[in-house]
């Protein structure tokens, strides 16, 4: 990346995605933005209620 470092880069356009949008997506395409499962990630929304 010719010395720039990826934290310095702009986000890309995919992780601008609202809640609405992500809940929509496939398991595994959830896991994948997010770095952890559906399920995991509705036990947390349970807990912080």
């Amino acid at each position: 990346m010719d010395g720039v470092s990826p934290c310095s880069l702009p986000p890309a356009p995919c992780l601008l995605m609202t809640y609405e949008q992500v809940k929509s997506l496939k398991p595994e395409e959830f896991k994948r933005l997010c770095g952890i499962r559906p399920e995991t990630f509705n036990q947390m929304l349970i807990a912080f209620n």
